[in-house]
């Protein structure tokens, strides 16, 4: 009498990942000035006193806006990843 057994085992695994990244700028302009607007008269006289650059930078600061850019700008990131496994076993048995 012959008796044969076999078994096997098949085990599969797989992972992938992926990384997209955008960046998107968009100007649609620029609104302001296009040379410094003057000092008004009370800012000259203010500035024509003792310490005079103090005082004007304590009333009206130390910087102005001279205008805007219009526009925006982003940035995209997506990250995916999948992943798979399969396993099968078998057995073969024979007389």
């Amino acid at each position: 009498m012959q008796f044969n057994f076999a078994m096997q085992k098949d085990v599969k695994y797989g992972s992938n990942e992926r990384l997209f990244i955008a960046w998107r700028k968009i100007v649609n302009g620029y609104s302001g000035y296009e040379y410094a607007p003057p000092l008004s008269a009370s800012a000259k006289a203010l500035l024509a006193t003792e310490g005079g650059a103090d005082k004007f930078a304590q009333y009206y600061g130390d910087y102005f806006v001279k205008g805007c850019v219009n526009g925006a700008s982003m940035k995209i990131v997506i990250r995916t990843s999948s992943s798979s496994s399969s396993s099968s076993d078998s057995l073969d048995l024979s007389l």
